[in-house]
Formats: C-alpha cells, structure tokens, sequence
C-alpha cells in the first residue's frame, strides 16, 4: 500500500467518513464578518476547516478561485493548505492539462496530497511519488496506477483503495 493509500485510510478510520469537502471562495457569497477583510480567502477557509475538521477526510480547493485574487488568492491557499498539513487530504482541483505543473503539490510550492488533471495520459508523471495522487477527470480506470484515482459522477474512485465523495 502506498504512503498516500495509508494517508486516506488512517483518516476515514479516524473521521468514519469518506467526504472530501470542496471549497470554491466567491467574495460576494461569503459571509459579512468574513468579507470585511481586505484579503478574506484564508479566514473563509479557517472558519471552514475548523467547522467540519472531524467529519471529513479532507478538502479540494479551487485552484482557479483562488487565483481570481492574484498573489493575493495564491498565498490565502498556500497559508490555508498549512492548517490541515498531514492530518486531512489537501487536493487542489486545478485539472491540469500538462506534464509542468505537476510540481504544484511539491514542497517549494502549494504543498497538498492529490491534484486534478484533465487526461489519464498524465497520470504517471503526476503519482512519480507514492505520497501524492492524482485524480482524472473520466470514467476509465484503465491504466490508472494505486492510490490514483478517476473523477466521475461526483465521486472520486481510487484505483485499489476507496471511494471518497467531493
């Protein structure tokens, strides 16, 4: 089983859950007391975090919504990713279409444990570490390595592990 198969089942073990929580900030749907502040992504996503921490497994963010907000939405990411560093599963649905940006979940830079990307082409180059993922948007698991996954009807499958449920 791989580090990242480990990851998911050591958290549904201890949430007794297999939602994934999808946080897409929008600053005219966000609450008074959050949209006060001059850069309000990352107490939007604190407040989110810190309500549902114990009933989900973890979160996937918006790549683009983030980005609406510049250097701004990118740093509200990267300081929102911190807060559930190792304990939940951090992916960020970018659905990349290139080899290049699989080193958007490395360390140096938005440090997370799965990626979306937009073919199963890709998929080797993006799951190269046994400690992070990728997810595909399509309805074939073939060719699909363990602890990769394919999105579909609104549920991530993972290849040889479970099913999580954004």
């Amino acid at each position: 089983m791989t580090p990242f198969l480990e990851k998911l089942t050591a958290i549904q073990a201890e949430t007794e859950s297999d939602l994934i929580l999808v946080i897409r900030p929008e600053v005219m749907l966000m609450p008074l007391a959050v949209r006060i502040y001059d850069d309000p992504f990352f107490p939007f996503g604190k407040a989110i975090i810190q309500a549902t921490r114990d009933l989900v497994v973890g979160y996937q963010f918006d790549f683009a919504a983030y980005l609406r907000l510049g250097a701004a939405g990118a740093i509200a990411l990267e300081r929102t990713l911190s807060l559930i560093a190792g304990e939940r599963l951090a992916i960020i649905d970018g659905n990349f279409w290139d080899e290049r940006f699989a080193i958007v979940s490395d360390e140096t830079a938005f440090v997370s444990d799965a990626l979306t990307i937009s073919h199963s082409q890709l998929i080797k180059t993006y799951c190269q570490r046994d400690d992070r993922s990728a997810f595909v948007y399509t309805d074939d698991l073939t060719d699909i390595p363990a602890g990769a996954g394919i999105i579909h009807d609104d549920v991530i499958q993972i290849n040889q592990g479970a099913t999580i449920t954004p």
